[in-house]
């Protein structure tokens, strides 16, 4: 979700995002759905009026979902909360620790 929000390096003005994972996975720590990827999780994004529509496909394909939340505005703030807490960071100063971390690193 966060690379989602963050955009690719050319993204003028990346989406926010508000997600809430209280009641997922239960048995997942906080780094766990933050971080790990699994080839049985995917992130689906579609417009707000079409959303029952692609419940109603999952269920017909018997394909579990679970809605965690909606796209947010252009630059907006990537906000996640979880049972432990909630992150909350503008897209903008993600976007700068994740595009600045190797120049960083190698002291340019």
């Amino acid at each position: 979700m966060a690379e989602v929000a963050i955009g690719g390096p050319y993204e003028e003005h990346p989406f926010g995002l508000d997600v809430d994972l209280t009641s997922y996975a239960a048995r997942l720590s906080p780094y766990e759905l933050l971080f790990s990827e699994s080839h049985g999780r995917a992130v689906v994004t579609c417009a707000q009026d079409r959303a029952a529509v692609v419940v109603a496909l999952a269920a017909e394909l018997g394909v579990p979902v679970h809605r965690a939340g909606v796209v947010g505005a252009p630059d907006g703030t990537f906000r996640v909360t979880l049972r432990d807490g909630q992150i909350a960071r503008p897209v903008a100063a993600l976007r700068r620790v994740y595009f600045e971390a190797i120049p960083r690193r190698m002291g340019d």
